[in-house]
């Protein structure tokens, strides 16, 4: 007979091995069998069916679908039917990270794909949890991917079970909804009130066990906040940004009331402030500490890291321009000599990427306009660096994706995610910067100088796909390709040729494809050297919205390199291109 604590070090050590081994498929199911039996072996102390910490629940409830262990899965999330945890074949826990605790209920926000066979399910948002007699369980109706993390407290209070909890709140964010919209409380008086979407249910009543799905017909959840009024249902005379602002709740309040100072929908194009640039940093701050920045890591504290604190952005893009639909290449400018360097910042979910700042600082010396395309999640690994760049009127940065996903290869959720988590970082990004009081000093003035949003969107690897492009464009986002590639990131790629490349091919309008993220290896090295000649040619060098803006963009319906079909490779060589 084998005492208590060898059979329970024994279960964790099986537990562990099919964590790292990530058993699938066919594989699965013998782990699966072999970890039930161990399972049902053990006796049961009086506190199992509960996890002791609402995190433990959560990894406990997805090791036990991992594992097969049906009965241990239906005891941590009452209702889960057992012919749906029968059907797993694997689970891949990427995140699980406690929101609060009150009184006897929690949130977690979690991501996590669930396979059944040839059926993938990506979950990422918010679950509610209950405190019991025996521990902690998972309440499987309040699992919710498209809300804020305000909206979702709000919300879990009006249902049963959680009547009780004191929704916390969140600095800088809004009350829960009213029905007169605070950030307009000034227009509400002369205007009518702004037509409000309806609701729309939390989760749609789905059988198959997926990690969303409810165990009994949905609740009705309060408006998604990224759905906003149509530019046509705006009573005349509002103001978009405050229209925005009135029909989505949680708002940031003090976003909401720099933004009304700028007016910005209709006011000219600026990128950062100057003055809080250099409230914030000194010139030694933002200089380039060497190589050691620029190295990309694949160890640390940021490697596999979960999504943003917002899923979603709380503020929604204006409708997108036909002009600036569809995969954009250049810019027609009738001849002037106008050229938009690019440089894509990003990383993958297995790394940490570096920092060129040797490209940077050059740029920054000389007066040269660039724009950044940064990835969402090097946004929140390399948060100072971001808000240099943010804050910096030279330069504009873009979207890049969350973790650089091949949309070509994702789809749904999963290729939406890589777009909204990307905006909602920066929308957090900028509202740390400008919370800080280096920036309050500037003034509202210079803080609403500030993009509320990126403007345009680089697609990963060069790839897209229909469903992809009408994505993008949907969120307001131009996507911005090139039609001059220097393939800096190839190692062989010298500086002479980089910069050879760039002066023998660029045209007035071009649009050029680099790397200041450690992947270009000797970008650095030939920025001086082609900038210089582009100058001494008479080019002047712009952003990318600076560049749209300035003549009619050449667009094409397909994603490519050089030509049509040139990078379809990458589907193979790359799959979903995420890290995961």
């Amino acid at each position: 007979m084998v005492d208590r604590e060898a059979e329970v070090a024994m279960i964790d050590r099986f537990a562990s091995s099919m964590r790292a081994s990530r058993c699938r498929t066919a594989v699965t199911a013998v782990c699966g069998a072999l970890a039930g039996l161990i399972l049902a072996s053990a006796p049961v102390s009086a506190a199992a069916p509960g996890g002791d910490t609402p995190e433990a629940a959560v990894r406990a409830y997805y090791e036990a679908l991992q594992a097969g262990a049906c009965e241990t899965a239906a005891t941590l999330r009452p209702g889960y039917p057992q012919k749906s945890c029968k059907e797993v074949t694997a689970v891949n826990l990427q995140n699980v990270e406690p929101k609060d605790v009150v009184g006897d209920s929690a949130v977690v926000l979690l991501s996590v794909e669930v396979v059944k066979g040839e059926n993938r399910d990506l979950f990422t948002g918010f679950v509610g949890l209950k405190k019991g007699a025996s521990g902690w369980t998972i309440d499987g109706s309040t699992y919710h991917s498209k809300i804020t993390l305000g909206d979702f407290r709000a919300w879990l209070s009006k249902k049963p079970g959680f009547g009780s909890r004191a929704v916390p709140a969140e600095p800088a964010a809004a009350p829960a909804p009213v029905p007169s919209p605070a950030p307009a409380e000034a227009l509400a008086a002369t205007h009518p009130p702004i037509p409000q979407p309806s609701p729309e249910p939390a989760n749609p009543a789905i059988d198959d066990g997926r990690p969303g799905a409810p165990d009994q017909q949905a609740t009705p959840a309060p408006p998604p906040s990224e759905l906003v009024p149509a530019p046509s249902s705006r009573p005349q005379g509002v103001p978009q940004h405050l229209a925005l602002a009135a029909a989505i709740p949680g708002r940031d309040e003090m976003l909401d009331r720099l933004y009304s100072v700028a007016s910005r929908e209709s006011g000219p194009l600026t990128f950062g402030s100057q003055r809080i640039l250099d409230a914030c940093w000194s010139r030694a701050d933002l200089a380039y500490r060497g190589p050691s920045e620029k190295a990309v890591h694949k160890s640390g504290p940021d490697i596999r890291r979960g999504p943003p604190d917002r899923l979603r952005p709380q503020l929604q893009a204006p409708q997108l321009s036909a002009a600036n639909r569809n995969s954009i290449r250049s810019v027609n400018t009738g001849g002037r000599k106008l050229v938009a360097l690019t440089f894509d910042v990003c990383e993958q979910n297995n790394e940490k990427a570096g920092y060129d700042g040797e490209i940077v600082d050059y740029l920054r010396k000389h007066g040269i306009k660039a724009t950044f395309y940064l990835g969402g999640k090097w946004m929140a690994t390399h948060q100072e660096r971001a808000m240099q760049i943010i804050a910096d009127p030279l330069f504009e940065a873009g979207n890049h994706g969350w973790t650089h996903g091949n949309m070509r290869v994702l789809k749904g959720r999963e290729m939406q995610d890589q777009i909204d988590f990307t905006q909602a970082e920066y929308e957090l990004t900028l509202g740390r910067l400008l919370s800080r009081d280096c920036a309050k000093t500037a003034g509202d003035t210079e803080r609403s100088r500030m993009p509320w949003r990126l403007r345009t969107f680089r697609y990963p690897y060069g790839t897209c796909s229909p469903e992809a492009m009408q994505a993008v464009n949907a969120a307001g986002l131009a996507a911005v390709q090139w039609d001059v590639v220097t393939g800096d990131p190839w190692r062989g790629a010298s500086a002479a040729a980089i910069a050879r490349t760039v002066e023998t091919r660029v045209r007035p309008g071009s649009i050029v494809v680099m790397h200041a993220n450690g992947r270009g290896w000797h970008t650095g090295e030939a920025v001086p050297t082609f900038i210089g000649a582009l100058a001494r040619a008479g080019y002047e060098f712009v952003t990318v919205s600076e560049l749209l803006s300035a003549g009619r963009p050449v667009a094409v319906a397909a994603c490519y390199e050089n030509k049509p079909g040139d990078n379809v490779r990458y589907d193979k060589l790359f799959g979903k291109g995420t890290g995961d």
